[in-house]
């Protein structure tokens, strides 16, 4: 499109896991892939992360990119602890958060806009469960959330290998076991010669 006349969305949307459930102590990528047209200035593209804690509707800004700047809000709790793992150029609106806390539980939302071109805001919010090392807490946690942790795609690739495994399995088996009884055969007849 040229410079002049009337722009069209050129942010297409923004995607991000719905749920993680990670165990205390450990690092956390929040992944957040960011789509829009190729001819956007990426200079102009604002990310933001938000934070709410599960107890909590409001969310507090963590962190944001704009102006080729990312910024870790110091006065966060995930300052310490929060890097910028993303690249804009690539779509990759992703951070890390290293040695996870049981309080860190709640909602992380990536916030994308190019407010120069659009009043268009994408949003996705990842609810985070933590499984914390005080058993009193990890045994509050509901049997569906401990499901959350391994992605279905494992599930299923895991189930089909075992199939295929088996099937290959049954048929090495049976040829194994007609190769054995052709080789009695031959000693056999050998023997009667």
């Amino acid at each position: 499109m040229g410079r002049f006349g009337i722009c069209s969305t050129l942010a297409t949307g923004i995607s991000t896991p719905k749920s993680l459930v990670v165990e205390e102590g450990m690092e956390l990528r929040l992944d957040c892939k960011l789509e829009y047209q190729t001819d956007v200035q990426q200079h102009n593209i604002k990310l933001e992360w938000l934070y709410s804690p599960d107890s909590d509707t409001e969310e507090v800004l963590i962190f944001f990119h704009y102006q080729n700047l990312s910024v870790i809000v110091q006065d966060s709790v995930f300052s310490p602890r929060l890097q910028w793992m993303g690249d804009i150029g690539q779509g990759n609106g992703s951070i890390l958060i290293s040695e996870v806390e049981c309080s860190d539980r709640g909602s992380f939302t990536c916030d994308m806009r190019i407010p120069r071109s659009s009043s268009s805001i994408y949003r996705s919010r990842i609810d985070l469960t933590v499984l914390c090392k005080d058993t009193k807490r990890t045994r509050s946690l509901r049997p569906s959330m401990l499901v959350e942790a391994v992605p279905k795609n494992i599930i299923i690739y895991t189930t089909a290998a075992g199939v295929i495994i088996f099937f290959v399995a049954l048929i090495l088996g049976s040829t194994w076991k007609k190769w054995s009884i052709r080789s009695q055969r031959y000693v056999y007849q050998g023997a009667r010669i």
